[in-house]
């Protein structure tokens, strides 16, 4: 069952898989995805629902539907397929002018014997995906939430231990955990207030805050959960209409408000 929110209608409603799968009207291409899991699954302003389903992203219109398995690298000026399956796509969200961002986190074929991997952050234009900016992987932690959108629709999009702020598809700005007197590891998950300020954890749970001008560090959660239990990834960081911090502990029941 998907449980799918109306944004315009401010209510819930839900669709068996198999019925949302008739909207693939070939039926090659519905005996091929019927049985297969739908992941990171977002219904846009334009009333369009995006998902990643293996190594594709779909994208579902109130007639139609349209499969992507290839991404265009700028940086490389050609187009490769989106691979491997069940772990490339992370995250699909809408910024504040209707246009469709995608984290993706991939491997790519650079000529006949060498592959690498990147990470990716695309945009949906000219009906394809294309990415706008791109970095090799050196790292093994993988954020739990890679890109928001702050009040002037730029994109805080982290990468390892950095935090690039883009504007207009270009970096206007960027600073790493390290830049803190007790800042290490890497950013993890995050939220930006209402003031576009920007807070997140890191892998350990060290939390910090970037006003646009100034990182500080926060280690009063890390403290108390460091006790506690060992360090893991069943944590959150969110925000509510009050720009109110809230965490959750690492494998504890503990909540945490800022």
């Amino acid at each position: 069952i998907l449980m799918i929110y109306d944004k315009n209608q401010r209510v819930f409603y839900h669709i068996l898989k198999k019925n949302f799968w008739k909207c693939l009207k070939n039926d090659s291409l519905y005996n091929i995805y019927k049985d297969l899991g739908i992941n990171n699954l977002y219904y846009d302003s334009k009333e369009n629902f995006w998902f990643s389903c293996g190594d594709s992203i779909i994208r579902v219109t109130p007639d139609t539907a349209f499969i992507y398995s290839n991404v265009f690298i700028r940086e490389l000026n050609s187009t490769h397929k989106i691979r491997p399956a069940n772990r490339t796509i992370r995250k699909i969200k809408e910024d504040k002018l209707g246009n469709i961002w995608i984290y993706l986190f991939a491997l790519i074929k650079e000529n006949d014997t060498t592959w690498s991997e990147y990470r990716m952050l695309c945009k949906y234009i000219n009906n394809r995906i294309e990415t706008i900016f791109t970095t090799k992987n050196f790292y093994q932690f993988s954020s739990k939430c890679n890109f928001v959108f702050d009040n002037q629709n730029r994109i805080w999009y982290v990468n390892g231990d950095t935090c690039y702020i883009i504007k207009d598809e270009l970096v206007e700005k960027k600073f790493s955990t390290w830049e803190t007197k007790d800042g290490y590891g890497y950013f993890s998950d995050l939220v930006i207030d209402s003031k576009d300020n920007f807070y997140a954890t890191n892998n350990s749970m060290l939390l910090f805050k970037y006003n646009g001008d100034t990182l500080i560090s926060d280690r009063r959660i890390l403290d108390i959960e460091r006790y506690i239990t060992s360090i893991g990834n069943n944590y959150w960081l969110r925000i509510d209409s009050l720009d109110n911090l809230w965490v959750i502990g690492y494998e504890t029941c503990n909540l945490y408000k800022i």
